[in-house]
């Protein structure tokens, strides 16, 4: 048998292996299935689409997806962008080509002679970046490249992008697998074959989400994790004289933990005077993120397309980790006219692997991300579920006022029976002396109040800084007097505010 070493960490690997079971890397073996670059050239392997690409020596990957990849000039002036495009009969390469460059940061752009629906280059141009695309449009898909740089800077474009696009080869591809959720069949997606994965269904703010994590090796240093988790946020400016130990988190919640945003608080919804991811990723996630995990530094925050809804964040982690967040964020329509200018954010997936193999695996990661199915049917039961649930609580919610109602007719007969006696013990008391009389009155006056409170179901509170005497529902378990002529009630038990004087219940009046 043939003994094969992983060029990444030594580890001895059986003839025929196309992964690294430790650390997740391309064994030589397959490897060197691509061909080899040309001089001055270095090779680039897409192992999820099975494509091969040129760029030049000196420069870097920047970021590789399961469609395409771009590459960094070492000064960092220059990109050069190439990727695959699916089959799409409704959209030619004119078209394609304008949609590509309306993503750039350009403020004029003209096609290039010899251009056709098949074919089509065009130049851009702008205060930040001019360049050259070149789109091509066939019936089984498609791809593209580009090439831009700052304006004066010393690029060929012309022999850049020429040599980019003359430089693309078919090449092996990774051998992929079906997998679906092993335990409700909630989802199904494709993972290489040799990955493994873990699923599960849990609990969101939203009802149960699918969810799982795909392995790319078996120390778990080089993983998928398709965890959905958004934060809504409110855009609007925070109130003014924040605490001075009051601290970033505090500002964002300060709003939110006031009694009048109780349903914003519940909703687990922010106060945020930011708006787009950028912004977000920087005053909010990376926060969050340098709390959850230690000496991580951010790297770069890539926004994509026209609405910046879409972003990458990529952060560097101890070990000489990577691990990049797929961010998504977009407004929420406001149909009831009390909560505007809401919108979300939040990851969809994140992957982490060595640096050394993340040009490498990250096209896997996409791919795996991008094939993620919902199934159907299981959300067809869901909504089932949720709405068998919804009807039971129903249910309950009608015998609990059922209930509520047999318990009143029952006290309104104890008060009329305790009425009578009362009348009874009243007409044979007004024969006694005045004092007696007195004391009955007084009964009489307490038992009325107590039938009012029995009607409709409020008790006394005071409070006890001004003596003042209120009749409040009995629904509420705790009350506060805000001492600016409004009083708040709670099921639920919370510190007193600053200024505000707790209402206690008097058990007799």
């Amino acid at each position: 048998m043939l003994k094969i070493v992983c060029q990444h960490c030594d580890t001895e690997l059986s003839e025929g292996t196309r992964l690294c079971d430790r650390c997740g890397a391309p064994s030589s073996q397959f490897a060197l299935e691509a061909h080899e670059a040309r001089e001055g050239y270095s090779l680039f392997h897409n192992l999820w689409r099975g494509f091969t690409v040129e760029y030049p020596q000196g420069w870097s990957i920047d970021e590789s997806s399961s469609t395409g990849v771009t590459f960094r000039s070492a000064q960092g002036e220059g990109v050069m962008i190439f990727g695959t495009l699916e089959p799409n009969p409704s959209v030619n390469a004119l078209q394609q080509a304008e949609l590509l460059v309306q993503t750039l940061p350009v403020e004029e752009f003209c096609l290039l002679e010899g251009s056709n629906v098949g074919q089509a280059r065009i130049a851009f141009r702008g205060p930040e970046c001019e360049g050259l695309a070149s789109v091509s449009c066939t019936p089984q898909g498609g791809s593209l490249g580009l090439i831009r740089h700052r304006p004066g800077a010393n690029h060929d474009t012309q022999k850049l992008l020429q040599d980019l696009l003359s430089s693309v080869q078919p090449a092996p591809s990774v051998p992929t697998t079906p997998w679906t959720d092993p335990n409700e069949g909630s989802f199904r997606t494709v993972l290489p074959q040799g990955w493994k994965g873990q699923a599960q269904v849990k609990m969101t703010q939203t009802g149960r989400m699918p969810s799982f994590v795909a392995y790319a090796e078996s120390t778990g240093r080089a993983f998928l994790a398709w965890d959905p988790e958004f934060r809504m946020f409110i855009n609007q400016e925070l109130p003014p004289e924040p605490a001075a130990d009051e601290g970033f988190f505090g500002m964002l919640g300060r709003m939110a933990k006031k009694v009048e945003h109780s349903l914003v608080s519940a909703a687990g919804e922010v106060i945020c005077p930011f708006r787009g991811l950028k912004p977000v990723v920087e005053h909010f996630f990376l926060p969050h993120w340098e709390k959850t995990l230690p000496g991580c530094r951010l790297i770069s925050v890539t926004e994509h397309g026209p609405k910046k809804n879409i972003a990458d964040v990529r952060l560097q982690l101890p070990g000489d980790l990577i691990r990049v967040f797929r961010l998504e964020g977009d407004h929420v329509p406001d149909t009831t006219g009390l909560m505007p200018n809401r919108w979300y954010a939040g990851h969809a997936y994140f992957f982490q692997a060595p640096a050394a193999l993340i040009s490498q695996l990250e096209p896997l990661f996409r791919g795996v991300a991008e094939s993620y199915e919902a199934n159907p049917q299981w959300q067809a039961n869901e909504q089932r579920r949720v709405a068998q649930q919804n009807a039971l609580r129903q249910q309950q919610m009608n015998q609990m006022a059922q209930q509520h109602a047999m318990r009143m007719q029952q006290q309104n007969a104890m008060f009329q029976q305790t009425q009578a006696a009362f009348m009874d013990a009243s007409n044979a008391a007004l024969d006694g002396s005045m004092a007696s009389w007195n004391y009955q009155q007084h009964s009489s006056d307490y038992l009325s109040h107590q039938m009012s409170n029995c009607i409709h179901e409020t008790s006394d509170f005071m409070n006890a800084d001004t003596n003042t005497v209120y009749n409040l529902p009995i629904h509420n378990e705790h009350y506060w007097d805000t001492n600016q002529d409004v009083v708040v009630g709670s099921d639920q038990h919370f510190n007193t505010p600053v200024g505000w004087t707790k209402l206690e219940e008097i058990r007799g009046y």
